[in-house]
């Protein structure tokens, strides 16, 4: 009886050449929230969007995230990355700051500016704004 020998080692090499591939790919697979990071995407409000009350819907997805923020308040993220909050802004002009970290500490921030106009704050600027102009008296002169 005689052993193929080179038939065995080579059967070891190839073996060995798996393992490590596995090992590899599995490496990588396990390393990928590391290497990608936390992602994040606001859907509500729109950019530049005109909100007609004051309560606004925060709204968006996120990956890999651990924690979310909403203006400097925490937010719960639901099992699939989403998040939807309501939150009450004052009229105006509003720069909405959605802060996500992950477990390695990385942050990703996203700002949405909006403008809060609710129906009753068009109703004040515009009594403000007619009240203003009747009283003006600037650029008139009186002769004595």
């Amino acid at each position: 009886m005689s052993r193929n020998v080179i038939g065995e080692s080579a059967l070891l090499v190839i073996l060995v050449t798996v393992g490590v591939l596995g090992l590899l790919g599995y490496s990588l697979f396990v390393s990928m929230p590391l290497l990608l990071g936390p992602s994040l995407t606001v859907t509500e409000p729109r950019f530049g969007a005109v909100n007609a009350t004051s309560s606004v819907v925060i709204a968006g997805t996120s990956n890999r995230v651990n924690t979310l923020w909403v203006n400097d308040t925490k937010t719960p993220i639901a099992p699939d990355g989403s998040f939807k909050v309501v939150r009450t802004i004052p009229a105006g002009y509003t720069t909405l700051t959605v802060r996500a970290t992950d477990r390695f500490g990385r942050t990703v921030t996203t700002q949405v500016p909006f403008i809060s106009a609710p129906s009753n704050a068009a109703h004040f600027i515009k009594t403000i704004s007619t009240s203003t102009s009747a009283t003006s008296t600037v650029g008139t002169t009186t002769d004595l």
